[in-house]
Order: C-alpha cells, then sequence, then structure tokens
C-alpha cells in the first residue's frame, strides 16, 4: 500500500514538473530532447554480439546439463521398463541415483542460471553506460539542456527525438 501512495505521488509530481518544463522551454529557451534508452539497446549490433558471446560463453556447461537430463531420462526409463524384474534392493538403489542425479541437475541448473543472469546484467549495464555517454555527447554537442527518456513521458513531438542519432552514433563507433 505505502509503495502504492509513493508510486502516485512520485507520478504527480512529475507530471506537476514536466508541465512548467515545457512552458519553461519557449519562454526561456530551454532546449529539450527525447531518447528511447530500450529502442537504442535492441537496436545496436553490440546487444546482438553480446547475446552470441554469452551463449558461447556458456555452450559448455549447458551441454552438460543436457547430458544430464538425458542420463536421468534413460535411468528413469530403465527403472519403470524393469521395475518387475529388478529387486528391492536394485530398485532402492536406482531410485536414489536418479534423485542424486536429479539434486546435482537442480544445483548445476540454478548455479548456471545465476551466472547467465549475472553476466547479462554485467553487459547491459556496459553498454547501457556506453549509451548514457553518447546521450551526454548528443546534448553537450547540440546544446540540449535536458534529454528525457521517452519510455517516461507520455508525448513528444517526433522533431524531438534523438534515439536514431545516439543509434547511428554508437553503430559507427
Amino acid at each position: 500500500m505505502k509503495s502504492l501512495v509513493f508510486t502516485l505521488a512520485f507520478a504527480i509530481a512529475v507530471s506537476l514538473t514536466t508541465m512548467p518544463v515545457a512552458q519553461a522551454q519557449s519562454a526561456t529557451g530551454i532546449k529539450v530532447a527525447v531518447v528511447d534508452v530500450r529502442l537504442v539497446f535492441e537496436q545496436l549490433p553490440q546487444s546482438r554480439d553480446i547475446a552470441k558471446t554469452i551463449e558461447m560463453e556458456f555452450q559448455e556447461r549447458a551441454e552438460r546439463l543436457r547430458t544430464m537430463e538425458t542420463s536421468m531420462t534413460a535411468l528413469q526409463e530403465r527403472l519403470q521398463r524393469d521395475e518387475a524384474i529388478m529387486t528391492e534392493q536394485e530398485l532402492q538403489e536406482a531410485a536414489m541415483q536418479l534423485q542424486q542425479q536429479y539434486q546435482e541437475y537442480q544445483e548445476r541448473r540454478e548455479a548456471l542460471s545465476e551466472q547467465l543472469n549475472r553476466r547479462r546484467n554485467e553487459e547491459r549495464n556496459r553498454v547501457l553506460g556506453q549509451i548514457q555517454q553518447v546521450v551526454n555527447d548528443i546534448a553537450d554537442s547540440e546544446g540540449y539542456d535536458l534529454v528525457l527518456e521517452a519510455g517516461n513521458i507520455a508525448f513528444a513531438k517526433p522533431g524531438l527525438n534523438i534515439t536514431n542519432r545516439v543509434i547511428e552514433r554508437m553503430s559507427r563507433d
């Protein structure tokens, strides 16, 4: 409940502060631009390269998990197929072995997932830092006083949007 009230208060504060900015732009000559950071990130060749690099980096570990899955499936099928001819001890040993393999598989899968997410976040943050630097450079070189993130505003004239310029600059650098 507190977070909902805080979110509503923040939204109202932002909307009240953006109205004077729009009026002040024409009155005081403040130069404003808009950039869609999400679109920039999606359009960059670096983003696709990062995905491929990370996939290659974790490919061996993912393959080991697939091998474990195959092994567990084979053991489970053997248990189901040979249950009638196996002794009680053989059944218990096979069931325990399956349970141990499954537990190890779960642990490895969780560790891989955590490492993969951590690595993706590192790379995403690195690229977002580069995007921020390019936005800052464009703002400085073109004299913008304020650059807003497109996802946080309801409307902006197309002429204010510098997203394509950011993509172009990052694509050639």
